[in-house]
């Protein structure tokens, strides 16, 4: 399902779980009672961070740019239906009625704003070994240790666990991803996503420093305003 195709309305939270191995509660984040799995829109991909090696799992970085507004606009909506569905259904899920309050301070939303007024925000999203890589008509797969690159006529073999790291930095991507639910831990809770697959729509792509273009001149009036203080 594309993402500007979810209604909000048909998303629920369900029971939380205790997970042992790694000491936190999880509720099902569900769409019409099935997994929400949605495709984002272009973005660009910022960094590949090694999350647990030994498990071979990462994270991936990517940056929303100017001309995916609409996505950026569907995750700031989801944090906050995330809080809304929350603050209705505590009393299910913790058998306690929190207030709203409580709960914006305790969840942590999952656009993470930059620190430079010039730069784009981004989200961080969790990747396994298993995630399937399109290029173009050119399609990459991870497969346990090995992964096999189809480019053109030839093949290549890469014994690397650690493959999805071929992928360039400041490409342009879109992607399928499977929001799992919201973890619990002790002082926060933040929304569980992974992602499925990866369509690389080119391998460079001309990086918007500002999301939003018509606020160019108001952030250099902020910026000469400083200068002058």
């Amino acid at each position: 399902m594309f993402f500007a195709d979810v209604d909000f309305n048909n998303l629920n939270l369900n029971n939380c779980i205790y997970d042992n191995n790694t000491c936190t509660f999880q509720a099902a984040l569900t769409y019409n009672n099935n997994d929400l799995i949605i495709y984002t829109n272009k973005m660009c991909l910022a960094n590949i961070l090694p999350q647990d090696l030994q498990n071979n799992k990462f994270v991936l970085e990517a940056n929303f740019t100017k001309t995916n507004n609409d996505f950026y606009i569907f995750m700031y909506n989801l944090d906050n239906k995330i809080i809304d569905l929350l603050f209705e259904k505590s009393m299910v899920l913790f058998n306690v009625q929190f207030k709203k309050e409580n709960i914006i301070d305790l969840y942590k939303k999952y656009i993470l704003l930059p620190n430079n007024l010039y730069e784009c925000p981004k989200i961080k999203i969790q990747c396994n070994d298993n995630v399937i890589i399109n290029n173009n008509d050119n399609v990459i797969i991870n497969n346990n240790d090995n992964v096999i690159i189809n480019n053109n006529d030839n093949v290549i073999i890469n014994n690397n666990k650690y493959n999805i790291n071929n992928l360039n930095e400041n490409c342009e991507v879109d992607m399928k991803i499977l929001f799992n639910g919201i973890i619990f831990e002790k002082n926060k809770c933040f929304l569980n996503c992974t992602i499925l697959s990866i369509n690389v729509l080119s391998n460079t792509i001309k990086q918007n420093k500002i999301l939003f273009t018509d606020c160019e001149d108001t952030y250099s009036d902020i910026i000469n305003y400083i200068k002058d203080i």
